[in-house]
């Protein structure tokens, strides 16, 4: 059984709330979708299952700008410690409606369409506010918790609330020292933005509990008892011992009478080792991603591996293998293929159901590799030349074929343009010089036997598998055969796989190059 369904089974018997949140401080990346696309996949198989759930997206909007990212303009420097949900983009565009506003359409082209809440409207309209004045007044008992739980001490005049400055407007710099009704009274004095100090105004006030926010751990139980949450994904640094869901978990419990949402742990996505983050600016977000594979692809992506699973995202060396695992599970789902020894068919057409953005049609697919589509786009990337250099590889190019390859081309274009497909891109050698055709001739009465066997060849692996018969029978070792031939049309010792290189190269090209013509 897919973990998603192990899950979704032990929620049944509730009226669901499944929540994820995303702190908005600054581009959106993949790594942040992570407990998205869980939680909507959660979702997804309590409503298949004929539960009831609800799917929310939490905006933390009223977090403070704790550093800026490399994608903002350094003049946000002046807004550290200030809540992102007050800044500006434009006279006509707040900081958080840009920051959201792409993304959100990205998740829906995903098939993800959760009701979208902010935090900083919920402090707003008064929806925290009891919850606020029950953590005011059992201060001394949320303190005990914390150092319970994280062995973190507060002062015996620690209040678990952050106001907003009426004086600079920041929040990471201000300090509740009192409260009275409606009231929190505070000084602005210095905080932490991030790794670095800032300094608050010296300003000393009162202000209204809706102009401020509850610390990160009161705020999370909080909000559970406000919105009813019930399940909820999270990184694991939120989930080691002593943490914010241990904390959370107990606040929630014990001062707000509210049963903590079951907690779906993952592991964060890495780039080549390092943690994605707005602040190394080392993200890919999914608009970018789309622009690159298909939809169902990048669902696939998450629901492939458990959630605690490592996840390390390459550009260059995942694109290709996902697309390549993708399409054998779809090739194992429409009974195309058989599962090897060790393969779950059931798990595996599981996985590739949670994948589609709709549900999957009830027909045979057909396919054009994604791989063997970048060799071709590379050779010419005209439309009518890639259906013309397929129909020559032997598929058969029905109205369903050719629907779906014009879906993928826009998609490898782009990403054979991007940096990280470099080990992949290739370009056809023109001409052959004279001096290079000498270094060919060692294996002059080996190319001429391809040559002869090319026009008869019916498909790229009868033709790949005599290029290593020919090896053999020539006294070379395959990899020197194969990395001549590269060298030989492409200029460079690897490439493609070979018959599916020669095969959609022009016929007369091919003869001459490997006759050593030209």
């Amino acid at each position: 059984m897919h973990w998603i369904d192990v899950i979704a089974n032990k929620l049944l018997e509730k009226k669901n709330v499944i929540a994820s949140g995303t702190s908005i401080s600054g581009m959106i990346h993949i790594g942040n979708l992570t407990d998205v696309v869980i939680a909507e996949g959660i979702h997804r198989a309590i409503i298949e299952k004929e539960g009831n759930s609800k799917l929310l997206w939490i905006m933390d909007d009223m977090d403070p700008l704790r550093k800026v990212p490399p994608q903002l303009p350094k003049e946000y420097k002046q807004y550290m410690g200030h809540p992102v949900s007050s800044l500006a983009w434009s006279p006509n565009e707040s900081f958080v409606e840009h920051s959201t506003k792409s993304f959100l359409k990205a998740m829906e082209k995903i098939g993800i369409k959760p009701e979208v809440i902010s935090g900083a409207d919920m402090y707003k309209k008064g929806l925290y506010d009891d919850m606020i004045k029950i953590s005011l007044k059992k201060a001394s008992e949320i303190r005990k918790i914390f150092a319970e739980v994280s062995g973190s001490k507060r002062s015996e005049s620690w209040l678990p609330f952050n106001p907003i400055c009426e004086n600079c407007g920041k929040i990471a710099t201000t300090e509740a020292i009192g409260f009275e009704d409606d009231y929190v009274y505070y000084r602005c004095i210095e905080g932490v933005a991030g790794k670095q100090k800032i300094k608050g105004c010296g300003y000393e006030g009162k202000t209204s509990i809706r102009n401020g926010k509850l610390t990160w751990r009161v705020e999370w139980a909080a909000r559970w008892k406000i919105l009813g949450v019930t399940c909820e994904p999270f990184g694991k640094e939120h989930a080691a011992a002593g943490g914010s869901y241990d904390t959370s978990k107990r606040i929630s419990e014990e001062i707000f009478g509210y049963p903590a949402p079951y907690p779906v742990v993952y592991e964060h996505i890495m780039v080549e080792g390092k943690k994605m983050s707005k602040s190394l600016g080392n993200i890919i977000t999914l608009e970018e991603l789309l622009e690159i594979l298909p939809p169902e692809v990048i669902r696939f992506f998450f629901f492939r591996v458990k959630p605690t699973t490592h996840k390390d995202f390459n550009i260059d060396r995942e694109i290709l293998q996902l697309m390549r695992e993708y399409e054998h599970v779809e090739r194992l789902y429409y009974g195309i293929e058989k599962p090897s020894k060790g393969e779950d068919i059931e798990d595996l057409k599981r996985m590739y159901e949670l994948s589609q953005v709709d549900w999957p049609t009830s027909k045979h697919i057909s396919q054009v590799p994604y791989a063997h589509l970048t060799t071709l786009v590379q050779i010419s990337s005209d439309e009518s030349d890639v259906f013309r250099m397929l129909e020559k590889s032997g598929y058969e190019l029905n109205e369903e074929v050719k629907k779906r390859v014009r879906e993928l081309l826009p998609l490898i274009k782009n990403f054979l343009r991007m940096k990280g497909s470099e080990p992949i891109r290739f370009t056809i050698k023109k001409e052959l010089e004279d001096e290079e055709k000498e270094s060919f001739k060692p294996f002059k009465e080996c190319l001429n036997d391809i040559a002869e066997f090319f026009t008869e060849a019916k498909d790229e692996d009868q033709l790949t598998n005599y290029i290593y018969e020919c090896a053999k029978k020539h006294g070379f070792k395959p990899k020197e055969l194969f990395n001549a031939i590269y060298s030989l049309f492409l200029g460079k010792g690897s490439g493609p796989r070979v018959g599916t290189l020669l095969l959609a190269l022009d016929t007369d090209f091919v003869l001459r190059r490997l006759k050593l013509e030209g």
